[in-house]
């Protein structure tokens, strides 16, 4: 009888073992990187970067470097909405887009900023822009963005986040983080630099803006490179 106890206590105690090592196990897939096939090719393009790419290509957008030839296709996606949050006038020619394209290439070419078109993989089209400039720069921030609201969602605007900031972190060996600045009525940015992983850590007054930074390691650590792109 002793030694049928004990042989039950020893089963129980293998079953009570492997039921932990089931759960553990569990916990560790659903909570590690899942990498698409996606994720994977962004990564690949960017391997031992010591500068810009012309072009990087992602699942929904692909990001190009923008040119001046651009201008065209800019002006046709300044939106009413588009030239109310970039602080436009209401009513703008060729020759203002023009313009501003030549500052944002100019910009580009003294090393101050790098910027790119969001081109729609799907579409075919130009359908927005974002930029990183170098810290102090701009009193706006570093990270800059619009997408013209009939191409939001679908992921778009967080895989133009999540490429840009890997690529700047990438060819920036030394640079810890990425700031952005929001205006605290605009709730919809804040969301979706919330989501791209930036933290709120200050408050700037004159004019007031909301500072959010990304930290170099939550974009280069693969597990931020695994999440989904949800918006």
């Amino acid at each position: 009888m002793k030694l049928n106890k004990k042989l039950t206590f020893k089963h129980f105690l293998a079953i009570i073992l492997v039921i932990i090592g089931g759960i553990y196990l569990t916990f560790r897939l659903l909570n590690s990187p899942q990498k698409t096939t996606a994720n994977i090719a962004i990564e690949k393009q960017l391997e031992n970067l010591s500068d810009f790419p012309e072009t990087i290509t992602g699942k929904v957008i692909t990001l190009k470097k923008l040119k001046r030839e651009d201008a065209s296709a800019f002006h046709a996606m300044f939106s009413d909405d588009v030239r109310k949050n970039l602080s436009f006038p209401k009513h703008i020619n060729f020759a203002y887009t023009s313009h501003y394209v030549n500052s944002l290439v100019s910009q580009m070419e003294q090393g101050l900023t790098i910027s790119y078109i969001i081109f729609d993989n799907k579409k075919e089209i130009l359908i927005g822009n974002i930029q990183i400039r170098e810290p102090n720069v701009s009193k706006l921030g570093q990270l800059g963005m619009w997408l013209n609201e009939n191409y939001r969602g679908g992921g778009k605007i967080q895989e133009a986040i999540k490429i840009i900031t890997a690529t700047y972190f990438s060819v920036k060996k030394n640079a810890k983080t990425i700031e952005a600045n929001v205006e605290p009525v605009n709730e919809r940015s804040y969301k979706v630099l919330s989501r791209a992983g930036f933290i709120e850590t200050n408050m700037l007054d004159n004019p007031k803006r909301l500072v959010l930074e990304l930290p170099r390691e939550d974009v280069l650590n693969p597990r931020s490179m695994g999440k989904g792109y949800e918006s």
